[in-house]
């Protein structure tokens, strides 16, 4: 089988980030890992609801504060209009109970910004998991989370 079909296409990214600094210095580092990235930054729920609706998504990094804007709201808004987009919290301060409650929420990891080391492997297993989510979804549409019935009624049998 051809590699070719598995060219990489940049990752699309909606980027919820009202500091361009920051917003720079995450792209320079998602690139600098190898990363091929097309990232349009938000920093209001207009410009964050207009981007879910604009084009297909492959991940949403968010700020958890903002000024116009909370981090949680984006986190809600995104699993209501694009579940099966991996959302990551990329932030500047954000305590272990913060952070656990993101998770609990939807958020698939969370990040603060003086460890940005970690940002790429978080980015490339957040999308292998969305990826083996909507695998197992496209084989069972209805049960993806539902627990496993025992097997194969027909398994055993002759052919």
């Amino acid at each position: 089988m051809s590699k070719e079909s598995d060219i990489e296409r940049p990752l699309v990214i909606l980027h919820v980030e009202d500091n361009a600094n920051d917003a720079d210095l995450i792209e320079n580092t998602l690139i600098g890992g190898g990363l091929q990235v097309e990232i349009t930054r938000v920093d209001s729920r207009e410009s964050f609801l207009a981007g879910l609706d604009r084009r297909p998504l492959d991940l949403i990094l968010c700020d958890y504060r903002l000024p116009q804007f909370h981090g949680l709201t984006a986190l809600e808004l995104a699993r209501e209009h694009r579940p099966e987009v991996p959302f990551i919290f990329v932030s500047g301060t954000l305590g272990d109970d913060l952070a656990a409650g993101t998770l609990q929420k939807g958020a698939v990891d969370y990040l603060l910004k003086d460890r940005l080391a970690r940002l790429v492997p978080a980015v490339r297993r957040a999308l292998k998991e969305a990826k083996i989510k909507s695998l197992a979804s496209d084989l069972h549409p209805t049960d993806v989370d539902a627990p496993p019935t025992g097997g194969n009624p027909d398994q055993g049998k002759g052919a």
